[in-house]
């Protein structure tokens, strides 16, 4: 069955079923191999699911839900909260790395202020991140 989440070019579109599926078996720290293995499918299946050539049938994306934590995403629903979810916790982090990049030319009485926000930024990254496994921080 091919999917509708992918251009006329066979690009994946963000906010895909096939992009949540594959930011959540990353965060998750699953290989293609890995999932496939525990739902009972080859990796190249997984493959195609993640690239958008093709979507999972229903039991298969029961068992992604289970595996994934997608329970909160019916089948053919994009996953584009999810994907938003982790942009914006590697947004945080970033300004987070850049603010500790010139920390060490920043004047002392500055350096505490600076800290804060750094891990100000890295709490809201965990949160998102959190939001996002279904977990709470």
């Amino acid at each position: 069955m091919t999917s509708s989440t992918t251009s006329s070019t066979g690009k994946m579109q963000p906010g895909s079923l096939a992009e949540g599926i594959r930011a959540k078996r990353l965060c998750a720290g699953f290989s293609l191999a890995d999932v496939a293995q525990r739902i009972g499918v080859s990796p190249q299946a997984v493959h195609k699911w993640e690239c958008g050539t093709s979507t999972p049938r229903q039991k298969n994306h029961d068992a992604l839900s289970g595996l994934l934590g997608m329970a909160g995403e019916p089948h053919g629903v994009t996953a584009g909260t999810a994907v938003d979810q982790i942009k914006a916790a590697g947004g945080r982090l970033g300004a987070a790395a850049a603010l500790l990049s010139v920390i060490d030319i920043l004047p002392v009485a500055e350096r505490l202020a600076t800290l804060e926000t750094c891990a100000g930024l890295a709490a809201d990254a965990a949160r998102d991140l959190a939001t996002f496994v279904g977990g709470a921080v």
